[in-house]
């Protein structure tokens, strides 16, 4: 892991500093993120689903943790594009999961201004939208999935983008990563072969699986934290 990415423990977890976001830190894991319980009012839409979202309360666009807005929290903002409308791929991958199980992250990661979002892990097919130049988008353990040809991807929620999971080539996003900054696809590298976070208390890549609700679990129970939980943050100010 890379000890010279800031961050500091808050509530037991590893949160991102503020300063961190001003400085435009772009990319960066840590040893936990914040999970955490509460509920939300399901849709028809959404309990049909195949999968549906981290069942944690909004206060705007921000997740609330144990009820409350963490003090050090930086806001979510609304995404200016539209909510993700999952395609063939990611139907078939959502499905797999459930079927065999699938591979999810304990950490989090700061991805860049320009950085794509795909209804499913589907090159061929147009991105739904895009981090905007004032954005960055915040991702709390997510999805982790390889596609067929091999290309890795990133799977989240998105706080008020909807109630489906949004997808993000590693490939894409490694791109807008400016140079000397961390790449997603060296970070996947170096947690791949790290020691389970039940065993360090640092970030890893851990099974899960679809829970009898379609919500995404860590197979192990002794992780707490919700899966896939996503929110663009202004990158400045």
């Amino acid at each position: 892991m890379n000890d010279r990415l800031l961050a500091r423990l808050h509530h037991g977890r590893t949160r991102i500093r503020r300063g961190a976001v001003a400085c435009c830190v772009v990319l960066a894991v840590f040893a936990t993120a914040c999970g955490g319980g509460g509920s939300s009012t399901s849709t028809t839409a959404e309990t049909n689903a195949l999968v549906r979202p981290p069942a944690l309360p909004l206060s705007g666009c921000t997740y609330m943790i144990d009820g409350k807005v963490q003090p050090d929290e930086v806001p979510g903002v609304k995404p200016t594009f539209p909510p993700s409308q999952p395609d063939a791929a990611a139907n078939a991958a959502v499905r797999h999961i459930g079927a065999h199980g699938g591979t999810g992250m304990v950490g989090s990661i700061l991805l860049h201004p320009g950085t794509n979002l795909y209804n499913g892990p589907d090159h061929s097919q147009p991105p739904v939208g895009t981090v905007s130049v004032s954005n960055l988008l915040e991702v709390f353990e997510p999805v982790v999935w390889v596609d067929g040809a091999g290309k890795s991807w990133l799977a989240t929620f998105l706080a008020c983008g909807g109630s489906n999971l949004y997808w993000i080539s590693v490939d894409q996003a490694d791109a807008k990563i400016p140079s000397g900054g961390v790449l997603v696809s060296s970070l996947l590298a170096q947690l791949r072969v790290a020691p389970p976070y039940t065993q360090t208390g640092r970030g890893s890549l851990l099974p899960v699986k679809l829970d009898n609700t379609r919500r995404l679990v860590f197979v192990d129970s002794r992780v707490p934290f919700s899966i896939g939980r996503g929110q663009l943050i202004n990158s400045v100010g």
